[in-house]
């Protein structure tokens, strides 16, 4: 479970956020400028916070100490995909499984690859991409870590409508094998997600 109540400063406004999560999908669904892109970086330890936020028994902020991004049990996927240009595909969604026995990883890329239907730009430069092609490469990336908690920044943006059903489809199997609790960030409230979704309206009166 993860239990957050949390307030990030952008400026001179500052947002908050109250809620519980278990398995499944969250949704934090407002218009641009409402900042639920914040608060999901403030989960992610990108930007400063205060509150408190708990993955279980572990803290990941309270008032007396914040921990490290990289000590949370997290993946992240971001709005713009943050990939290596200088790295293939392979070597991207590979990135950040070092640790793990090489034919763990490669078994993890295959399968995260085939998920988001991206088998076959396995060998392509990131300049060789298009949007959506690096968005799924992205997710891609975020799943095969199989953290606790994956944060997803608006992964349905650059996809067709087509395509968007089918990758939540992905999404919802990989919760179901994994047990992962899934935050992500919507300006909708995402009908292609199960029905049992919890969706929390984030406003710019925050």
């Amino acid at each position: 479970m993860l239990s957050v109540a949390i307030r990030v400063a952008r400026g001179a406004r500052v947002f908050s956020l109250n809620a519980t999560m278990t398995k499944g999908f969250t949704a934090l669904c407002g218009p641009s400028g409402s900042g639920k892109s914040s608060l999901l970086l403030g989960l992610a330890g990108v930007l400063a916070t205060t509150g408190r936020a708990t993955l279980g028994s572990v803290n990941w902020v309270d008032d007396a100490q914040t921990t490290a991004p990289e000590a949370r049990d997290l993946a992240v996927a971001f709005q713009h995909p943050l990939l290596f240009p200088h790295l293939s595909v392979t070597a991207n969604v590979q990135f950040g499984l070092f640790g793990i026995e090489q034919s763990i990883q490669e078994a993890r890329v295959s399968a995260a690859l085939a998920s988001c239907e991206a088998s076959h730009l396995r060998l392509r430069r990131v300049a060789e991409l298009s949007g959506g092609e690096a968005q799924r490469v992205s997710l891609a990336r975020a799943i095969a870590r199989r953290s606790k908690v994956l944060l997803l920044d608006e992964p349905f943006a650059a996809l067709d409508r087509d395509l968007r059903s089918r990758i939540a489809k992905t999404l919802t199997l990989h919760v179901e094998t994994h047990n992962t609790i899934v935050v992500l960030t919507a300006h909708d409230e995402t009908p292609h997600l199960p029905q049992d979704a919890q969706i929390i309206a984030v406003s710019a009166a925050n």
